[in-house]
């Protein structure tokens, strides 16, 4: 049975991620109730946080998504959607991290919304650190991760593609912090405490953390109730994404000015 949904969803990778989000969300329809409950609009949000970074956000956001659909709509493969790229494209030119980690590249929807970010607000010492797997086993698959990354942006981008307990374990050897960490990539609640714990140590009282897909499972909830931390939740494509600072309040501070 195994090996008929894995050429089900080769064949038709849309549909079966519509069937299986239908899945996901009757069988995590608890979490999807909390989440629901305590969310707010994104854009609202951006608007009272900073109004002028907010509209060179929806100038990139609308812009962007007219490149990427059109760069996805030649592809043979899918790699999935993106998370919440103008939210992260805000996040990015409001606070100016110097290292960011991201797990689940995919397409490249949020890694080419950060790199855009580092680039309009001219921070030439950000860096980027990747961690993904191939969506599916082949070459054809491997050479279209990250696709809407745009080459000039390249520079500032460190892509591991050998998935998060080889890439994440690389990371944390290397850096001394970490000022942005976005987690996007395995949906259980397992492999998010596996991200959160091999990574925390690196987060300072400023550092922002991003989880998308929460209405998953209850780790965001989990998390933020033991770390007793205030947090925002948004809804973005009938999933949510939870943000909270490392210290506890929430505070969206510039680290490019330390």
């Amino acid at each position: 049975m195994n090996k008929i949904f894995k050429l089900i969803k080769y064949i038709f990778p849309i549909t079966f991620e519509k069937l299986d989000q239908k899945r996901v969300r009757f069988k995590n329809r608890k979490s999807i109730k909390w989440a629901s409950q305590r969310s707010e609009d994104a854009d609202e949000f951006m608007k009272n946080i900073d109004k002028d970074v907010y509209e060179k956000t929806i100038n990139f956001r609308n812009n962007f998504k007219l490149n990427a659909d059109t760069i996805l709509s030649k592809l043979d493969t899918w790699q999935g959607g993106g998370g919440a790229y103008d939210l992260l494209y805000f996040l990015i030119m409001k606070t100016k991290p110097l290292i960011v980690v991201e797990t689940g590249v995919a397409s490249g929807w949020s890694s080419n919304a950060i790199l855009s970010a580092f680039e309009d607000v001219n921070t030439q010492k950000s860096h980027l650190f990747s961690s993904d797997l191939p969506y599916y086993n082949t070459e054809e698959s491997k050479k279209t991760i990250g696709i809407l990354i745009e080459e000039k942006y390249k520079k500032n981008l460190t892509l591991c593609i050998r998935g998060d307990r080889e890439c994440l374990d690389k990371f944390q050897s290397i850096l001394k912090e970490i000022h942005l960490f976005h987690y996007d990539s395995d949906k259980s609640y397992e492999g998010r405490k596996f991200a959160w714990d091999k990574l925390n140590s690196k987060f300072s009282k400023n550092s922002i953390i991003i989880f998308d897909d929460i209405d998953n499972n209850f780790h965001f909830r989990d998390l933020v109730e033991e770390l007793k931390v205030e947090y925002k939740i948004f809804k973005f494509q009938n999933k949510y994404v939870g943000i909270f600072i490392y210290g506890g309040k929430f505070k969206l501070n510039n680290f490019s000015e330390k």
